[in-house]
């Protein structure tokens, strides 16, 4: 997967990722081997009340200074089990019912 992002990425370009959690350490390693910088990472759960389960990350080529990677997070469900207002901001343009 990294090779084809390396090969079709422009030298300004982003590419973004979503993954399982349990892949976090291992694509990190891979991605740093690889000479790409994470720029963001969100980690993932379904509720307020769960693990996390995914993670996404948004990352570019390897700079000489890289920037901090500004990491956050996000529930699918609050405590009420409605969507949450991030998650609602992040998907109303793909769903037809947020």
């Amino acid at each position: 997967m990294l090779p084809v992002i390396k090969k079709n990425l422009k030298p300004d370009g982003l590419f973004c990722l979503l993954l399982p959690y349990k892949k976090n350490a291992e694509i990190k390693d891979l991605l740093l081997k690889h000479k790409f910088t994470i720029l963001q990472m969100t980690f993932v759960r379904q509720s307020v009340n769960h693990d996390y389960f995914r993670i996404m990350l948004a990352g570019k080529l390897k700079m000489d200074e890289p920037p901090e990677t500004m990491i956050d997070e996000i529930s699918i469900w609050n405590d009420k089990q409605q969507y949450s207002k991030e998650f609602i901001d992040l998907l109303k343009d793909y769903y037809l019912y947020l």
